[in-house]
C-alpha cells in the first residue's frame, strides 16, 4: 500500500485571489526653473561710448578772488594791505577709454578723467599759471524690469579724485569739483536713456514670453520600461535677480510651473496662456518632479521562477518531511485585495526520504499573498504576513501547505522581489538623471542636477510594484547653443 501511495500522483487546484488594486496616483508637484537672460556688457559699454563725448566739458570763468586779501594789524585793528585779485580760469576736461564691469546686481562704468585749467589775467598783470588733475569717475547703472516687463535703468556718479583739479596760486588752491559734477550730470542723464533704449532693444518681454509659452509642453525623460513624460505647466515668472559675470548683465528669471510624471502614453500638452506680470516666485532654482519606480509584475515573474530553479537545485527540505524533489514551471504575480500581492507558483513536488513518501507527487498552483512593505524615505522592500491562499483545509495534509509557509520560500520571494526592485530603482534614477540634463523644450533646454531623493510608500498598484519618488535638485533653462 505503501507503495501504491508513493506512487500516486495529486493534482491540486486552488481558486486564485482576486484581482484588485488602484490606479497609480500621480501628483502635480511645483517647480521653479531659473532662467538666465543675457545682455552682452560690450552691447552696452558701445552705447554709452557713443553717447559720451571725449570732450566732456569745457571752462571758462572769471573770479574775483583768485587770491586771498593780506591783512596786517594796527593799532588793534586789521587792515587790509593787498587788494582782491582777480583771473579767468580756462581749460577742459576730457575722458579716457570706457570700462564696464559688473559689481553685484549693478553695472559699474570706469570714465577717466582728465582737467587742464589755467588761471589768465591774473589781477590784469600775470598770465599762465596752469594745473592739472586726474580722476576715475564711476557710473553705477543699476537695472530695474518693472512688473510690464519694461526696463529701466537708474544712473548714479561716484568720483575718485586722485588729485581733485585745480590751480596753486598766492597759497590757495582753486579746485573744480562743483564745475564737474553740474556738467556730468546731463551727460548722465543721456546715458541713462541710451541704456533703458538698449534694454527695450533687447526686448526682455519678447523672450520671456518665447520661453513662457514653449514651456507648455510635454518631454520624454524615458523612451521604454515604461515610457515616462515629464509634463510642465508654467503659472508664474518673474526676475528673481540680476546680476554680471565677465561678459554679460544677466537678468535670472524664475519660473514657477506645475511639473507631472506621466507612465505610458504621451499626454497632450497643457494650453498655452497669456505672459503674466513680473512677479517672482519663491524658491528661485528649485527643481520638484515626481518621478515613480514601477517594477513590472510581467518582468518580476520570469526572475522569481528563475530562483525557484536555483533554490531546488541547492535542495530543499521541508520541517517534518525532510527532503523534496521540486520542479517549478511558472510564476503569476499581481495585487490582490487588502493592498496585497498574490503570488502564484506552478510546481511538482515529490518527497524523497523515509515515511514522508507517503505524500506522494504532488503537483498544482500553489497561492500565496502577502503585504508588501516599505517606509517613507526608504527603499527597502519587505513582505509581510506571507501565507497560503484558498482551501487550507484541504491542503492541512498536503506538502503545498508545508512549503508555502516554509522559510526558505518566504525568504527566497523576498530576496528575488529586493534585488528586482534594487535594480529598477537604481535605472529609473539612472534615466531620470540623464534625461534631466538636456531636456529640449522648443528653442530652450532645461537642465538639472538631482540633489536629493524623497521616497513614498511602496504598495502594489495595478501595474507593478510601485514606490512614488519625489526629486529635488536645481533647474536651468537656456537658450540652445
Amino acid at each position: 500500500m505503501a507503495l501504491l501511495l508513493a506512487g500516486c500522483r495529486n493534482d491540486i487546484e486552488v481558486e486564485a485571489p482576486p484581482r484588485e488594486a488602484a490606479e497609480l496616483e500621480i501628483p502635480d508637484l511645483q517647480s521653479r526653473l531659473a532662467v538666465p537672460v543675457t545682455i552682452p556688457l560690450e552691447t552696452i559699454r558701445t552705447i554709452v561710448a557713443r553717447n559720451v563725448p571725449r570732450n566732456l566739458y569745457g571752462i571758462d570763468e572769471t573770479r574775483d578772488n583768485c587770491a586771498p586779501t593780506e591783512r596786517v594789524r594796527v593799532l588793534g585793528r586789521d587792515v587790509r594791505v593787498t587788494p582782491r585779485i582777480s583771473c579767468r580760469i580756462v581749460g577742459n576736461v576730457t575722458r579716457g577709454n570706457l570700462t564696464l564691469r559688473g559689481e553685484g546686481r549693478n553695472l559699474v562704468l570706469r570714465m577717466p578723467v582728465s582737467a587742464q585749467v589755467s588761471a589768465r589775467d591774473i589781477g590784469g598783470v600775470l598770465s599762465g599759471e596752469t594745473a592739472t588733475g586726474n580722476a576715475t569717475v564711476e557710473v553705477v547703472v543699476r537695472v530695474e524690469i518693472r512688473r510690464d516687463w519694461s526696463p529701466t535703468a537708474d544712473v548714479d556718479l561716484r568720483y575718485n579724485w586722485s588729485r581733485p583739479p585745480g590751480v596753486e596760486f598766492l597759497g590757495q588752491r582753486i579746485t573744480f569739483m562743483s564745475q564737474a559734477d553740474a556738467q556730468l550730470r546731463p551727460v548722465m542723464a543721456r546715458i541713462e536713456r541710451e541704456i533703458e533704449r538698449e534694454l527695450e532693444r533687447v526686448n526682455v518681454r519678447a523672450q520671456v514670453e518665447d520661453l513662457w509659452q514653449q514651456a507648455f509642453t510635454v518631454e520624454s525623460l524615458n523612451r521604454e520600461d515604461p515610457p515616462a513624460w515629464l509634463y510642465l505647466q508654467p503659472l508664474e515668472v518673474g526676475i528673481a535677480s540680476i546680476s554680471t559675470t565677465r561678459s554679460s548683465l544677466v537678468l535670472n528669471l524664475a519660473l514657477e510651473a506645475n511639473t507631472r510624471t506621466y507612465l505610458g502614453e504621451r499626454p497632450t500638452a497643457p494650453e498655452p496662456t497669456a505672459l503674466p506680470a513680473n512677479a517672482v516666485p519663491e524658491g528661485a532654482g528649485q527643481l520638484d518632479v515626481f518621478l515613480p519606480v514601477l517594477s513590472e509584475y510581467a518582468l518580476l515573474e520570469p526572475i522569481l521562477l528563475r530562483e525557484l530553479g536555483a533554490l531546488a537545485e541547492r535542495g530543499i527540505a521541508l520541517p517534518g518531511v525532510g527532503a523534496v524533489q521540486t520542479a517549478f514551471s511558472g510564476v503569476e504575480i499581481y495585487p490582490t485585495q487588502g493592498g496585497r500581492l498574490a503570488v502564484g507558483i506552478d510546481l511538482v513536488m515529490t518527497p524523497t526520504e523515509g515515511a514522508a513518501s507517503r505524500f506522494g507527487t504532488v503537483e498544482g498552483r500553489l497561492w500565496l499573498t502577502g503585504l508588501v512593505q516599505g517606509d517613507y524615505d526608504s527603499r527597502q522592500v519587505s513582505v509581510a504576513d506571507l501565507q497560503a491562499y484558498g482551501d487550507t483545509d484541504r491542503l492541512a495534509s498536503d506538502l503545498l501547505l508545508i512549503f508555502a509557509n516554509s522559510p526558505a520560500l518566504h525568504d527566497q520571494i523576498e530576496a528575488t522581489l529586493q534585488e528586482n526592485f534594487d535594480r529598477e530603482y537604481a535605472h529609473v534614477l539612472e534615466v531620470a538623471g540623464e534625461a534631466l540634463e538636456e531636456v529640449r523644450i522648443g528653442e530652450f533646454v532645461l537642465s538639472a542636477d538631482i540633489e536629493n531623493v524623497r521616497h513614498g510608500q511602496i504598495r502594489a498598484a495595478a501595474q507593478g510594484l510601485y514606490l512614488p519618488l519625489a526629486v529635488q535638485g536645481r533647474g536651468r533653462i537656456a537658450l540652445r547653443d
